[in-house]
């Protein structure tokens, strides 16, 4: 009896053993299941086989127990790894893309150990074609593989039938390759081996109209992605989507991007399941009506026409009666579209009317769509005056977006009291605008705010409550407090992602978050009073940062350290650091930011050629106090834009800064102490649109130009140049606008200059030209500016220069845009949008002879 009890009891613990190790395994999954050996070895092959430096996972991969490492999921009762992650992440395929490029032949049969795989991504790893007897189709040995990613690659069409060997696919990602429609003859035979296919991505890709029937033989097809390729109505034997007919299943269409037209769309009908249709930027279908009547067969829930640039003065939606989304989106649309029509959407919950020309006041009726929980009418011409009970009515809202419109009058927060789903919240007005906003604490967890423009005059202690922001907005709303309230409103908000405060009045040091915060992509507290130095690390706290601007405020001391940062823009431009340039620079490296702005402050001393240009996409060194020679170490650089003008820079302009680079778009060296003539080839460089050496002491000739440069704007101008201007500058096809006032120039006015078909300002004022001045110069119709005074010339001026530039329709005159003196070139990096701007609002031609 006593044995029974013991017997009993010794089978009771092992049981309850038996059931503790069980629940181990059920709670722990991966983290306690034991890895398979051959499966292991598998996984480190695979990752020496493809993995970038930046995607390594050596020293992330070791150990026995393969189901703890990163990126591989194993399924927690046997061991079999289920999922394997090996894709590059988006910000990591833009520092690799040139490995990308290069490509990587794949190796498939490194994966045939994996027999329980379920779930692969191989995007971006620059994958273009398998190794010979190691193809895709060494895969029909997966059996259990659903979920292919092979996004980002450069994959072409024949990748379609090594794919048709793996039946099992349930999810296909093929977006952003090569893809074209040279598939083998048995093309329709191909597809239809994937007989469990029901969500294919295919966009981004070359496809063309045959794409429509090659799918036909998908009838398990529930979401297909087929935007940005090249599928028109051109092709023979291709009468739209009339081969559909079969796919009974097929809910999602996307078709944005393409070059469809509205006869096409008819054909849709024969797709009766289908519930979200999406014919973005279709430009074939741009200028006509809105295809209600050709989609009117369709019980559709989800449309959007984004960019069409429709006419029409109504839209007739009673045909989309079941309509729950819709985006009529950048499509120009104004008061000539009535906005009454989209009141009969009843069941509407997602309306997109962003980015048109809609003016005026809003119908009433809207209030009147109770189902609404999203509304997009920002960038537009709206007149919207609060309070307004057209939005206090919709209490189902979860995101409302009336930013860049004329926003009004005084809201209250408490308005929106009983929108207790509120999760993004848009109100951002125009500066000119006079709105008054009262914030209390908000009864609802927002993700996105924006009141840019608006009128707070507070503090942020009404933020203090909000614990899911990713996106807030402040600027110029006359904010204020110390700069440690917005630390705490980032101890808060874990996820916030963007955070923009520039133009108010926050002051104290610029001190690090108290906390590290992973999430803060880019940071803006430019135009404030912060002051005393800058943190000795200014990443160490925000160590996922790419985009920092302190700019105009009064920080002083020396360039912070930035070590192993992810920061892509760093704007430090406009405060008092005082710093060596040689000793700063070295402190940054290795981590310097693609764009950087440290202009307008008081570093001093000199380059030297041991210091590190090659990272340098944009450098704004202008208005400092920067001395000495400009190294030749500057010729390793691939700048975008340099600028370097207003210091005390001195010596000869080394050749290689201005010669055959076409990387380099804009060089300004200007309001220095540069000697030496110009480079003779200093116009190569077919990308290159600004060259500024003014203010200088160059001297010499102008070297030739050939049509090979891509010169939009030169100011040679304040400078010791002597002899002709080159004929030859006749041939620089998009010449804009060149200075070349205060020189020794001589000779008669180039002749030729008249045939110049886009010359917009031209500056020769204070040199030695003599002669007449030629009628030819009326040729220039797009001439606005035109200044030869303080020369030599004689003779009469042509009554045509009175009616230069008249060729355009524009009607407003310079007296009414700005001064002639903002016009002539200034050292501010806009100059271009300047250009533009005055170009579109001037009519008359201001000429001084």
């Amino acid at each position: 009896m006593e044995a029974m009890k013991l017997l009993l009891t010794v089978a009771f613990l092992v049981l309850v053993l038996i059931l503790v190790q069980w629940e181990n395994v059920c709670v722990s999954g991966s983290d306690s299941v034991q890895c398979r050996e051959e499966e292991r070895l598998a996984l480190l092959h695979i990752n020496a086989s493809i993995s970038f430096p930046i995607h390594s996972l050596e020293g992330k991969w070791e150990g026995k127990e393969c189901c703890q490492w990163e990126r591989v999921t194993c399924d927690s009762i046997t061991g079999h790894v289920t999922q394997l992650d090996l894709g590059i992440s988006f910000d990591y395929w833009f520092d690799y893309y040139q490995e990308i490029q290069e490509g990587i032949l794949l190796n498939a049969t490194l994966f045939l150990p994996l027999r329980q795989l379920r779930s692969l991504s191989l995007s971006a790893q620059g994958i273009y074609n398998c190794t010979d007897g190691a193809g895709l189709e060494t895969w029909a040995n997966l059996t259990k593989l659903e979920i292919l990613d092979l996004s980002r690659n450069s994959l072409d069409g024949s990748i379609i039938y090594d794919l048709a060997s793996v039946p099992s696919l349930r999810k296909l990602d093929l977006s952003r390759n090569h893809i074209n429609n040279s598939l083998p003859n048995n093309r329709l035979e191909t597809w239809s081996n994937l007989t469990k296919l029901e969500i294919l991505d295919l966009s981004r890709n070359s496809l063309d109209g045959s794409i429509i029937y090659d799918l036909a033989s998908v009838p398990s097809l529930r979401k297909l992605d087929l935007s940005i390729n090249h599928i028109n109505n051109s092709l023979p034997n291709i009468n739209g989507f009339e081969y559909w007919s079969n796919l009974t299943k097929l809910e999602m269409l996307d078709l944005s991007w393409n070059q469809l037209d509205i006869s096409m769309l008819s054909s849709l009908a024969q797709v009766s399941s289908l519930r979200a249709l999406y014919l973005d930027y279709n430009y074939n279908m741009m200028g006509g009506s809105f295809p209600v009547k050709e989609l009117s067969a369709l019980n559709l829930e989800v449309v959007s026409l984004t960019g069409h640039l429709y006419s029409g003065s109504s839209l007739d939606l009673g045909h989309w009666s079941s309509l729950k989304a819709l985006s009529l989106a950048d499509n120009g649309l104004n008061d000539t579209f009535k906005l009454e029509g989209l009141c009969r959407l009843k069941n509407i919950e997602e309306l997109d009317l962003s980015f048109n020309s809609f003016t005026g006041n809003l119908p009433s009726c809207l209030g009147n769509l109770s189902s609404l929980k999203l509304v997009d009418l920002s960038h537009n011409d709206l007149e919207i005056n609060f309070p307004s009970s057209i939005f206090e009515r919709l209490s189902s809202l979860r995101y409302l977006s009336l930013s860049n419109n004329k926003i009004e009058g005084n809201l209250s927060i408490r308005s929106f009291f009983n929108h207790s789903n509120f999760e993004a919240l848009g109100l951002s007005t125009r500066a000119s605008s006079h709105f008054q906003v009262e914030v209390v604490n908000f009864p609802f967890q927002l993700e996105v705010l924006e009141l840019a423009n608006c009128i707070l005059d507070v503090d942020l202690t009404f933020l203090y409550s909000q614990k899911k922001l990713q996106v807030l907005d402040l600027s110029n709303t006359r904010s204020k407090g110390p700069l440690s309230a917005v630390w705490f409103l980032l101890e808060n908000n874990t996820n916030l992602t963007q955070l923009d405060l520039h133009k108010n009045f926050f002051t104290g040091p610029f001190q690090l978050p108290f906390i590290i915060h992973e999430k803060l992509l880019s940071l803006d507290i430019s135009d404030n009073l912060l002051g005393r130095a800058l943190p000795a690390n200014i990443t160490t706290k925000l160590p996922n940062l790419w985009y920092l601007n302190l700019s105009k405020n009064y920080c002083h001391g020396p360039l912070p350290l930035i070590s192993k940062s992810n920061l892509e823009t760093l704007d430090l431009s406009s405060n008092n650091l005082t710093d060596d340039i040689h000793t700063s620079f070295l402190r940054i490296q290795p981590s310097i930011p693609d764009f950087m702005d440290l202009s307008n402050n008081k570093f001093y001393g000199s380059f030297t050629d041991n210091m590190n240009f090659t990272t340098y996409p944009l450098l704004m060194l202008n208005d400092n106090n920067i001395s000495g020679e400009i190294p030749f170490s500057i010729c390793n650089t691939s700048f975008l834009v340099l600028d370097i003008s207003n210091n005390e820079l001195n010596g000869v302009l080394p050749n290689c800064i201005a010669i055959g680079r076409d990387d380099l778009w804009a060089l300004k060296l200007s309001r220095n102490h540069l000697e030496g003539s110009l480079p003779l080839d200093m116009c190569i460089g077919q990308d290159r649109w600004l060259l500024d050496l003014s203010d200088n002491k160059l001297s010499g000739s102008i070297p030739p130009c050939s049509n090979q440069s891509g010169l939009q704007i030169v100011d040679l101008s304040q400078n010791n140049l002597t002899g002709n201007f080159p004929i030859t500058w006749l041939n620089i096809s998009y010449l804009m606008a060149i200075y070349i006032g205060e020189n020794y120039l001589s000779g008669e006015l180039p002749i030729w200059i008249g045939k110049g078909s886009y010359l917009i300002m031209l500056q020769a004022r204070q040199n030695l030209f003599r002669g007449p001045i030629s009628k030819q110069l009326c040729q220039l119709r797009y001439l606005r500016i035109l200044d030869l005074s303080h020369n030599n010339l004689f003779g009469v001026i042509p009554s045509c220069i009175i009616d230069m530039g008249s060729t355009t329709d524009n009607s407003a005159s310079l007296d009414d845009s700005r001064s002639t003196d903002e016009l002539i070139y200034r050292s501010d990096a806009n100059f271009l949008l300047h250009l533009a701007y005055h170009v579109k609002r001037c009519r008359s031609t201001v000429y001084f002879i």
